[in-house]
């Protein structure tokens, strides 16, 4: 975040950073919607208080938990967080005029993995063989289908921290049939594991795109889930997409209304390309630091309308 404000400034670019954290006791929205005409729209803080008929773009990134008053009875947490979240997300509707990275409700939209999957499929994109099921007996006869070689990982992508449970739920191998006994206690989401020859990160800002690859002779070292570890300890260097892939994700891109994210990608032994899971807004600064990708610059660019440049 600091690198795009300081490229905004460079550009000679107004800006405003409103954090999740600051509403509603240290910063608040004033709205007015008239019976006729244009809505009026402020930011308000300790500091100023800033019209946002103006906007030109939003960067709607990770917005914060929201903090609420010490004085506030608890048993009005519940209410308040909502009420707020409810303007919060209205802004999106309050602000036509602007363009959004990315707009509210489609991050929402994208964020979930049947979605990503149904529509990178409908896309061009080769995904995995996957079913959700309660029933052991199809979760028995699919692991035998693919030989053992299936993946389970979380349908949701909330974070564990949302239950206050340390930690996060990483994708991992199905071992054995013992390990799909408790499949009828909650929806369970099965895959056929892609034998990788690399795997790749991808990440799109508005039409340009940046691919990563991981040094395919350090690819039997690596865990099912790659997040288990540091992701600046691989080796990753710049990749080359086939054209007709590249055109594959933009139309997926463009049919979820993102104009940002990050995805997973493996090339398979095969040689196949195969779409594993996308992220609204995920990180880019650690593939920009290893191979020195422009993907801040942009950012910054779109922003502030300069996507041609």
């Amino acid at each position: 975040m600091p690198t795009i404000i300081r490229l905004l400034d460079h550009f000679g670019e107004d800006w405003i950073r409103i954090n999740g954290e600051s509403l509603p006791v240290n910063g608040s929205f004033e709205i007015e919607l008239p019976s006729n005409g244009t809505p009026q729209i402020y930011y308000e803080n300790s500091i100023d208080k800033l019209s946002l008929k103006d906007i030109k773009s939003v960067w709607n990134r990770r917005r914060g938990a929201f903090k609420f008053s010490e004085k506030l009875d608890k048993k009005f947490i519940d209410f308040v967080e909502s009420e707020t979240l409810n303007v919060y997300q209205g802004l999106n509707q309050l602000l036509p005029d602007a363009k959004w990275m990315n707009p509210y409700w489609s991050d929402r939209h994208a964020d979930n993995p049947l979605v990503q999957l149904s529509e990178a499929a409908n896309c061009g994109l080769s995904i995995p063989h996957t079913i959700i099921t309660q029933s052991k007996d199809k979760a028995k006869a699919f692991w035998e289908l693919k030989k053992g070689q299936v993946i389970t990982k979380s349908i949701s992508n909330q974070a564990l921290s949302s239950f206050n449970i340390d930690g996060f739920l990483p994708t991992v191998s199905v071992e054995d049939l013992e390990c799909i006994s408790k499949v009828k206690e909650s929806p369970t989401l099965l895959q056929e594991k892609v034998k990788k020859k690399t795997e790749l990160r991808v990440v799109v800002v508005g039409t340009k795109i940046f691919a990563a690859a991981i040094d395919p002779t350090f690819v039997k070292s690596l865990p099912v889930d790659v997040r288990e570890k540091d992701m600046t300890s691989y080796p990753y260097t710049n990749y080359a997409l086939p054209s007709y892939l590249e055109k594959s994700i933009l139309k997926f891109t463009s049919k979820l209304g993102l104009s940002y994210c990050s995805m997973d990608i493996i090339k398979s032994i095969e040689n196949e390309y195969f779409f594993i899971d996308l992220n609204p807004g995920g990180q880019w600064a650690w593939i920009e630091n290893l191979t020195g990708a422009n993907i801040s610059l942009s950012i910054a660019n779109w922003l502030s309308g300069r996507d041609d440049v």
